[in-house]
């Protein structure tokens, strides 16, 4: 008798689990960026070989103005603004509306959005 318990308590445990975990990454995901220009604008951002420091940090300015809802460039523009900060010596003031919104539309941007 406990054995069939068991059983079925696998069985419904197994058939159940997929289901949760989809609803739980489609409740946690990041909403989705389809404007090209924007994604290219972030990519060329995140491009330190290739790019200096300001030419970065105006690439991702460009991104965010073609799609101020872009998580990942809020994100990257609150970097570069740490990265600033600690270079000329000053707070991380500047970097904070940025990460604030990066969470705001993505909880889960970034464990390190939620330190600074």
């Amino acid at each position: 008798m406990l054995k069939h318990v068991f059983i079925t308590l696998l069985i419904i445990n197994c058939l159940l689990a997929p289901q949760l975990s989809a609803q739980e990454e489609n409740q946690s995901a990041c909403p989705e960026i389809t404007n090209k220009k924007a994604i290219e604008y972030l990519e060329k951002g995140r491009n330190k070989k290739k790019y200096e420091f300001k030419e970065r940090m105006e690439y991702v300015k460009k991104a965010l103005e073609e799609e101020p809802d872009f998580a990942e460039a809020q994100y990257e523009m609150a970097a570069l603004q740490i990265t600033l900060a600690v270079g000329n010596g000053t707070g991380f003031k500047p970097a904070e509306k940025y990460l604030l919104r990066a969470i705001e539309l993505c909880p889960d941007i970034n464990p390190y959005a939620y330190y600074y």
